[in-house]
């Protein structure tokens, strides 16, 4: 079976042998990419732009959720995404959510280069591998830091 989950590292089947998803650097660049995805503002549906979190813990790009909320009905400002109430002077600048979204697109939109599972480049394709369960491990522990640091 495939593995599932970003915070999985990707590794070959015990049975087999085989990646899942045909080669090292395939299985790396598509955990990055579902990465990606957890740092794609739901308002643009692009990657974050001078992230900021709100009070529930969602990460929005700051001038989407400026023209969000400047369209809002009489109910005042609400979450993009929850729809809990927000206070418009609560959008903290998510540091940490940006500095992960650059190295992300910066891993992405490096060209990876072929290597053999025994060749002497194993060391770029671990790291490749390594590197998207980490991520993805500081991005869930980093979400729910804020929804607790927000909501104190």
């Amino acid at each position: 079976a495939e593995l599932r989950g970003p915070e999985q590292l990707c590794r070959p089947h015990r049975s087999s042998g085989s990646w899942p998803s045909g080669s090292p650097q395939a299985c790396g660049i598509r955990g990055l990419e579902r990465l990606r995805e957890d740092v794609t503002c739901s308002i643009c549906l692009d990657v974050l732009d001078d992230p900021v979190s709100i009070e529930c813990g969602h990460n929005f790009c700051r001038g989407c959720l400026s023209a969000h909320w400047s369209r809002v009905s009489a109910q005042g400002p609400r979450c993009p995404e929850c729809r809990a109430p927000c206070s418009r002077d609560r959008m903290i600048p998510d540091t940490r959510v940006k500095n992960l979204v650059e190295k992300i697109t910066e891993l992405l939109q490096e060209e990876p280069e072929p290597v053999r599972p025994d060749g002497p480049d194993k060391g770029k394709r671990s790291f490749l591998l390594a590197i998207t369960a980490p991520l993805s491990f500081l991005l869930v522990q980093l979400n729910k830091r804020s929804s607790l640091s927000l909501l104190s």
